[in-house]
C-alpha cells in the first residue's frame, strides 16, 4: 500500500533583528509588518521574530554558534519570506544565512544605511524598504522655526553610522545653502555631553540621532537618552525617528517607524503570494518622511 502522502507545509516568514528586544523603534517596525501579515490571513504560528541581540553578544564564535542554532531550528521550515529588520540582520544573513535563504530569494529590509553588503555564499537581492532619516527636511523645519540659528549640536554617539553623520550634516547645509557652525559631541562620554547641551548659546539647535554608545564603550538604549536630551537640553532639539519625539524631542522630519514596518510586512506578502518583486526604483518601496512637532514646546 502506498504510504499516505504528507500535508503540504505552508511557508513561514522570518522576521530577524539585529537588536535586543525591547527598542521602540526596532518594535514599532516588526509590529508594523506583523500586523499587515496577519490581517492579510497569515497565521501567527507562521510567523517567527529572532532578536540576535548582536550588538551585546560582541564575540564571533558566539555569533557562529548562535547561527549554527538558527540552521538547526529552521532547517525542516519552508522559509516563504525574510525580513532584515536593521543593518545588523542584514550583516548577519549575508555572513551566516546560507541555509536561511532559499536560492534565490530577495530579502526585505528595514532600517539598513548599506544594502552593498558582501555575500558569503549565493548573492541575494535586497529590497531596501527606506526609512533613512531625513537631516535636509529636518534642518530646514529647524531652521524655519529658527532663524537666528547660528551652531548646530550634533548628538549621536559612536559607531559605524553615526561616524558619517557630521559629513551628512554639512552637506545638508550646503543644500540648504547655510553656512553654520557644526560641533560634534561624539568625543565626550555621556554625563559630559549632557552638561555641554544644558549650557549652549541661545543661537544654537541640537540635532539628535540614533545614540547606543559614547566613546568611552558604555551601551545606551536611544529612546531613553532623546528623554534625557529632552530634559537636559536649553536649546531646541530635533530629532530624526517618530519615536523619539514622542519621547520629548521637539520635532523633525522623522521617520514613521509603524508605517515602515506596515510597508515591509505589504511587499513581503505579495512576495509570499509569487508576486515578482519590486524594481529598485518603485515608488513602493520608499515611505516619505513625516512632519512632527511637539507644539507645546514650540
Amino acid at each position: 500500500a502506498a504510504a499516505p502522502s504528507q500535508p503540504e507545509q505552508e511557508p513561514v516568514v522570518l522576521i530577524v533583528s539585529g537588536s535586543q528586544y525591547g527598542l521602540p523603534v526596532s518594535e514599532a517596525l516588526i509590529g508594523g509588518a506583523v500586523s499587515v501579515l496577519k490581517a492579510k490571513g497569515v497565521s501567527p504560528r507562521n510567523i517567527y521574530v529572532e532578536h540576535l541581540d548582536i550588538s551585546r553578544l560582541d564575540q564571533a564564535d558566539a555569533v557562529t554558534a548562535l547561527a549554527t542554532l538558527l540552521h538547526k531550528k529552521y532547517a525542516s521550515k519552508p522559509i516563504g519570506l525574510v525580513l532584515a529588520q536593521n543593518q545588523a540582520a542584514l550583516d548577519f544573513l549575508a555572513q551566516h544565512g546560507d541555509a536561511l535563504l532559499p536560492p534565490g530569494q530577495p530579502v526585505v529590509a528595514t532600517l539598513i544605511a548599506n544594502a552593498e553588503v558582501v555575500w558569503h555564499d549565493a548573492r541575494h537581492r535586497v529590497l531596501n524598504v527606506s526609512n533613512r532619516y531625513d537631516l535636509v527636511g529636518t534642518l530646514r523645519y529647524g531652521l524655519a522655526l529658527f532663524p537666528r540659528t547660528r551652531r548646530l549640536v550634533l548628538v549621536a554617539g559612536v559607531g559605524r553610522t553615526q561616524a558619517t553623520l557630521p559629513a551628512q550634516l554639512a552637506q545638508a547645509l550646503t543644500t540648504l545653502q547655510r553656512d553654520l557652525e557644526i560641533e560634534d559631541t561624539s568625543a565626550l562620554p555621556y554625563a559630559a555631553m549632557l552638561q555641554r547641551i544644558a549650557t549652549l548659546p541661545s543661537d544654537t539647535l541640537i540635532i539628535a540621532s540614533s545614540y547606543f554608545q559614547d566613546h568611552t564603550g558604555r551601551p545606551f538604549v536611544p529612546v531613553e537618552v532623546a528623554a534625557d536630551i529632552a530634559r537636559r537640553a536649553n536649546a531646541p532639539a530635533l530629532g530624526l525617528y517618530d519615536i523619539h519625539i514622542k519621547a520629548g524631542l521637539m520635532g523633525g522630519s522623522v521617520v514613521m517607524s509603524d508605517a515602515v514596518g506596515q510597508r515591509a510586512g505589504e511587499i513581503g506578502f505579495d512576495l509570499l503570494r509569487g508576486a515578482p518583486p519590486p524594481a529598485t526604483d518603485d515608488a513602493s518601496l520608499t515611505v516619505p518622511p513625516q512632519p512632527m512637532f511637539d507644539w507645546t514646546q514650540l
